[in-house]
């Protein structure tokens, strides 16, 4: 259980580089309006936000299955 959540928490970082990527890139047309750039910001930011959330979560449930390991281990 624990490398299935070692590899969930390299997808996510993976997932979230790529999103602030493209948020610091902003939208891939070649002449986009102020409008394009704005909802590209605003999407990047909200789905940047819920994946740190996700990886926290991922961060926390990894520590908690070692520490459970470690007390069966005893």
């Amino acid at each position: 259980m624990r490398v299935i959540t070692i590899l969930a928490m390299v997808a996510v970082g993976v997932v979230l580089a790529l999103d602030l990527a493209y948020l610091a890139r902003g939208s891939l047309e070649l002449y986009p309006t102020e409008e394009d750039q704005e909802k590209v910001r605003l999407v990047t930011g909200v789905l940047a936000v819920l994946l740190i959330g996700v990886e926290v979560a991922l961060v926390a449930l990894y520590r908690r299955l070692r520490r459970a390991t470690r007390r069966t281990l005893r």
